[in-house]
Formats: C-alpha cells, structure tokens, sequence
C-alpha cells in the first residue's frame, strides 16, 4: 500500500471528523497525527508509523462492504483470539467483486478459523481458512448456482466449491472446482 493509497483510507476511516489529509503521498505531522488516531481507536500500538499491522487494519477500509469482524474465528475464544491469521487481500478483493456483481449483501458463514475449530467442523487438514484465504459464502437472495457460476468465472487461480446452500471461495493458487452438494 503506498502512502496516498494509505491516505485516502485514513480519511475514510476518518469520515470527516477532522480535516482531510492532503492525499500527496508524503507522511507529515497531519498524516502521523491521523495515524496515530487510527491506531489508537483500532488497539494498534500507538506510534504514528504506519507498519504492516497498521496497514492490514486500514485494508478493511478500502473494501466497503466487509468488516473484519465478518472473519472472525466461530470458536467463540475457546481456542483463539479470533484471529489466527490474517485475512489476504486477493480474497477481499474478489469478495468485492461478488458483493458489486450482484449488487446484494455477501454474507461471510465461516471466515478465518483456528487449527482446533477447523478440525471440530471437520475442515480440511489443507483448508486455506486457517490461513485467511478462505470463505464460505452466500449472497443474500442470490441463488447458490449463480454465485458459484460468477465465482468460477473471476477466481482463475483458487478454488471454488459448490456446496447445497452455500459456495466456499478460496486464493489457494492453483484452480480447484468441486461440487459437494450431495454431501
């Protein structure tokens, strides 16, 4: 993320509650001030740098219609903080994509998830969610044949599975498609 990328979702973030930074790129007194309201209102450790951690928290904010919350771990804290890993990009980006082509509401029904949960729900010893490159998903109102027909054509290099009320979309690297409506 370069620094008028970051700028801009400082003042998205920002809503307007203060004055806009000047998105030019170059990291002055008003941008470290931003940086340091950021990090402090997020729990970061407040020191107006804008280091990896800061920067993957400011991630969310570009994707508009995805929390990070959505993500969390469903173990409910029995096994994890809620979140082992970090979400990837490429994943909310192609999450966004779905959200845009439909134009409805992405529901994430398991997002990141801890070694221990993912073996309770009988998760995948290889499941890209304990690496935060996979969600199961369902767009409200949108029938699961057609997210999976959209998903199949944008996710070139990850897996999409097709489950019977749901589709599963992963950035595992390679193309992997399978149909587990019967399971």
């Amino acid at each position: 993320m370069d620094n008028k990328v970051m700028q801009g979702l400082l003042n998205t973030w920002d809503k307007g509650r203060t004055t806009p930074l000047v998105m030019d790129g170059i990291i002055g007194p008003l941008s470290r001030e931003k940086i340091r309201r950021f990090q402090k209102e997020h729990g970061l450790v407040v020191d107006g740098i804008a280091g990896p951690i800061t920067k993957y928290e400011l991630m969310f904010y570009k994707y508009k219609d995805f929390e990070k919350s959505e993500f969390k771990c469903k173990c409910g804290g029995r096994f994890c903080n809620g979140y082992p890993a970090k979400v990837e990009e490429s994943l909310l980006k192609q999450l966004q994509q779905i959200r845009n082509y439909f134009g409805k509401p992405v529901i994430i029904t398991s997002g990141i998830r801890c070694r221990t949960h993912n073996h309770n729900v009988a998760g995948a010893d290889t499941s890209q969610h304990v690496h935060g490159k996979a969600a199961d998903i369902k767009v409200q109102g949108v029938s699961p044949d057609l997210v999976y027909s959209y998903a199949n054509q944008i996710n070139r290099d990850g897996c999409v599975i097709r489950y019977k009320t749901f589709n599963h979309i992963d950035r595992r690297g390679y193309r992997l498609r399978l149909d587990y409506r019967n399971r």
